[in-house]
């Protein structure tokens, strides 16, 4: 994967970090415009509703993208009290966030399907070529990771439509922990069984982006 392969080349880990602070906040600027959409004025108080790239990053989830591959940007706070559909709004503002990210990939793999469907010539091998193909495999990575269904990713909102008040306070709880274990125990146990699942769930993602409907771009 392109982002194994960051270190060895300046260039690329200066297209690693201009792609990284353009997915993250996108992905989190898609958490703020839906919450605000749906009613919650507390991303425009806390000035979330901003492309500015600063305000999203968060440190351990950058250093994480540096370190294993994946990670996550600072994120979007809002009051569900003020969501005007309950848990389906909030299910709502969870998924703004991985669907921006596939939907990022979605446009940046055009050069790629252009070449790959059509056999279009001349892009190929170049800077820009290559730096589109970054911002894809990243903003896939993002996407996998954050709908991974442990609190606090967004994938966890899929459950809430369905358990009970009591089980969503002990998961809000206890999520973070869990899935700090789950990453360290996959890093260190050499069977990866995680970032497998990551990457499984990436390279979904990546055919759907890139190959299908071979007949679009």
């Amino acid at each position: 994967m392109l982002i194994l392969n960051l270190f060895d080349n300046p260039l690329m880990l200066l297209y690693f970090v201009a792609a990284l602070l353009l997915v993250i906040t996108t992905h989190e600027f898609a958490h703020a415009w839906v919450a605000y959409h749906l009613g919650d004025p507390t991303p425009k108080y806390q000035k979330r509703l901003s492309l500015n790239p600063i305000r999203r990053l968060d440190p351990i989830g950058t250093i994480c993208l540096f370190l294993v591959g994946f990670g996550w940007g600072k994120p979007v706070m809002y009051n569900p009290q003020n969501l005007k559909h309950g848990k389906w709004d909030e299910f709502l503002v969870a998924m703004a966030g991985p669907a921006s990210s596939i939907i990022l990939a979605f446009i940046f793999a055009i050069p790629y399907r252009l070449v790959a469907n059509h056999g279009i010539g001349g892009i190929e091998g170049t800077q820009f070529f290559n730096f589109t193909n970054l911002v894809t495999e990243l903003a896939l990575l993002i996407a996998a990771f954050n709908i991974i269904p442990i609190p606090p990713l967004d994938g966890s909102k899929i459950y809430y439509l369905f358990i009970p008040e009591d089980w969503k306070l002990w998961l809000e709880r206890f999520g973070t922990a869990i899935l700090f274990i789950l990453i360290f125990a996959s890093f260190f146990s050499g069977y990866n069984f995680f970032i497998k699942i990551i990457l499984a769930i990436t390279s979904w993602f990546s055919y759907l982006v890139r190959v299908f409907p071979a007949g679009i771009f």
